[in-house]
């Protein structure tokens, strides 16, 4: 297998985003579409892993040595300076009133095709022993059999 890493320069951020849920090329929410406008589509990736079922919508962990993974997107995102941010408080990134983050953003290596690319990855942060698996790491598979999440997706 190739690997393949993309190159920051100084000052400049990793423009690759891989999204495993809401925010995936198909998903019909207004954020969504906002990333969609301040990205380019790069082609399907899968992050080994597992994805958990939060309520509707979905959170990866990132598992190196896993045998499993989670089905997704990569985008370039146009402006990653400017956009990064945004996505951050779209995904609860960060500690609010002094608790974790419901996720964090970190770079993970996610295969694409016969390569390897380092992409910023939203991870689930918080403990996942209570929390069902979605055995097929495939979330727009699991929305297309869950009309109540797609309902949900439509608000945010």
């Amino acid at each position: 297998m190739t690997i393949f890493v993309a190159l920051i320069f100084m000052n400049q951020l990793n423009p690759y985003l891989f999204v495993y849920g809401t925010l995936m090329a198909g998903v019909q929410s207004k954020m969504a579409r906002r990333f969609h406008e301040n990205s380019r589509f790069a082609g399907p990736g899968q992050l080994r892993g597992q994805l958990f079922d939060l309520g509707h919508y979905p959170g990866a962990v990132y598992d190196p040595d896993a045998e499993t993974f989670v089905h997704g997107h990569i985008f370039e995102i146009t402006d990653p300076t400017r956009f990064l941010p945004i996505l951050d408080a779209y995904e609860a990134v960060g500690t609010r009133f002094g608790q974790e983050g419901e996720y964090i953003r970190r770079e993970c290596p996610v295969l694409a095709g016969e390569k390897q690319l380092l992409c910023w990855v939203y991870l689930y942060n918080l403990p996942t022993a209570r929390l069902p698996r979605i055995p097929s790491g495939d979330y727009l598979d699991f929305l297309s059999k869950n009309p109540n999440y797609q309902n949900f997706i439509r608000t945010v």
